[in-house]
């Protein structure tokens, strides 16, 4: 099974030292082995920061989305507030009969649900 595992390495890979080999090239196989192992392991890390970093800019998108429709909504809440505030303070100023015969009626209600509840 070692051999057979040996076997199926890459071939861009380098091979592990052969006791054949003089010492100088086995060590240097062997340092070179490391910096490929090295070399992955950098590889690997470099790519899991770039994807947290991807999903971070996703998140931070969608935020910023959410955020700039928050403020839309509020200030359209605060323009109707505005126009509501006016349309009241004109219902107020107006002298008109009929105005004012609407607010009879609205107290007249008010009375009633006065005796109703005593």
């Amino acid at each position: 099974e070692f051999l057979s595992s040996n076997r199926s390495r890459r071939s861009d890979e380098p091979s592990g030292p052969k006791e054949s080999e003089p010492v100088a090239n086995r060590c240097e196989t062997l340092v070179e082995m490391k910096i490929s192992n090295n070399d992955q392991i950098v590889l690997k890390k470099k790519t899991e920061q770039e994807e947290r970093l991807e999903k971070l800019e996703k998140i931070f998108a969608r935020s910023e989305r959410s955020r700039k429709l928050l403020k839309n909504r509020l200030r359209a809440a605060r323009m109707k507030i505005k126009k509501l505030e006016k349309e009241l303070e004109l219902a107020k100023n107006s002298s008109t009969v009929e105005n004012a015969s609407d607010y009879d009626q609205f107290e007249f209600l008010d009375d009633e649900d006065e005796m109703l509840e005593s």
